[in-house]
């Protein structure tokens, strides 16, 4: 995987991808509740910025599902980066395929920012017709969105087949801390997990019940993992279809899967870990030398069901251990309560870092470290 300082980039028109799919507050003001994953890309745009490039901004917002959705615009996340920059970021609302001659206009040193990709079909269909006309737009392209390298999107994993490719520091970072956290944990290891659906974190915990030594699991994923073993769970979310699934993990874990002993409910669903729980995780957790936390415990968005996620949350930040939060509504709690400047290091990505951590293969990864330098 080329590194950033490899680049040729003074007077290079820089193909810059990012994740603005940032959390937005519900209703018409639509403003950014967590801005972490545009802070995070800061530094990466100054140091393009610094080489005398011209900066082209590609992302994604939300799941317009290939139409046009205004309040998933990205002009409002390009106001607010530009802040975050000190340095005007210009929106081109255009399609891709309309702005090659315009890019050949820029200045040393100019930012611009397109339309959210995802209005597009063609970004989520690995479409080879719209990979080349983004990279018509470049001459070198930049991926800053490990948030993202799990999927196989246009913007992510073709465009790199039509360009010189390389990683962005952020990514770049991430990868190295999370691959390196796989390979030499220190031990006692333990992973947190919740999150609502089973579904996205089963793999997970299936690739990490090897690796850690204790698997801690709250919030809906254990739900099914409870139904699995006998227990009732009311109308809790539950799916019915992962149960089979997760009685063979809690058989092949061989009691490192720690559930919920107790939990805090509205009427018959469980929407938050009880206290002998949070008890039981934290004795789990002082004794840990490593600590990978992906999911909140309990319904949060909610502050009569943030108790277990919050507790969890100032007990990482108390222990001297190496602490690696993992992406989502986790690093959104962990920011609102000031304790990320608290914890060893704080990814971007949910899903990808728990596919890496999994042992999965990570397509966008993929892409970038077959790329080649240009002649």
């Amino acid at each position: 995987m080329l590194s950033l300082e490899e680049a040729p980039l003074e007077s290079q028109r820089v193909l810059l991808r990012i994740d603005a799919n940032v959390p937005l507050d519900e209703g018409a003001s639509g403003k950014i509740s967590d801005d972490s994953r545009l802070r995070a890309i800061v530094p990466t745009i100054h140091y393009l910025l610094g080489k005398k490039a011209k900066v082209i901004i590609l992302s994604r917002l939300g799941r317009p599902e290939g139409k046009v959705v205004p309040e998933l615009s990205l002009k409002p996340i390009y106001e607010h980066l530009s802040r975050l920059i000190d340095q005007k970021i210009t929106f081109w609302p255009e399609h891709p395929k309309e702005l090659a001659q315009r890019t050949l206009d820029l200045k040393n040193g100019e930012v611009v920012g397109l339309e959210n990709l995802r209005f597009y079909p063609e970004e989520k269909a690995s479409d080879e017709k719209f990979a080349i006309q983004l990279a018509a737009l470049g001459d070198i392209y930049v991926n800053e969105s490990f948030s993202e390298s799990h999927r196989h999107s246009t913007s992510l994993v073709e465009i790199t087949s039509h360009l010189p490719s390389y990683a962005g520091i952020q990514l770049e970072k991430e990868y190295r801390v999370l691959s390196n956290l796989l390979r030499h944990p220190a031990r006692p290891f333990m992973a947190v997990i919740g999150g609502a659906k089973i579904a996205d974190k089963l793999p997970a915990c299936k690739g990490l019940i090897d690796n850690v030594d204790r698997l801690l699991v709250g919030g809906g994923v254990a739900n099914t993992f409870l139904v699995a073993q006998g227990e009732y769970v009311g109308t809790s979310l539950v799916d019915k279809e992962l149960i089979p699934e997760a009685g063979k993990l809690l058989k092949l874990g061989r009691g490192k899967i720690v559930l919920p002993s107790d939990s805090v409910k509205q009427g018959e669903a469980i929407y938050d870990i009880g206290s002998q729980t949070v008890k039981t995780f934290i004795g789990y957790l002082a004794k840990a030398k490593t600590v990978f936390w992906s999911g909140n415990l309990g319904v949060s968005e909610k502050s009569e069901f943030r108790n277990g996620s919050e507790r969890i949350a100032q007990a990482l930040a108390e222990s001297p251990a190496t602490t690696i939060i993992g992406g989502g509504n986790t690093v959104e709690l962990i920011n609102s309560l000031k304790l990320g400047q608290k914890m060893t290091f704080v990814s971007t990505g949910g899903s990808a870092a728990l596919k890496l951590l999994a042992g999965g293969k990570l397509p966008a990864i993929e892409a970038l470290e077959r790329s080649h330098p240009p002649a």
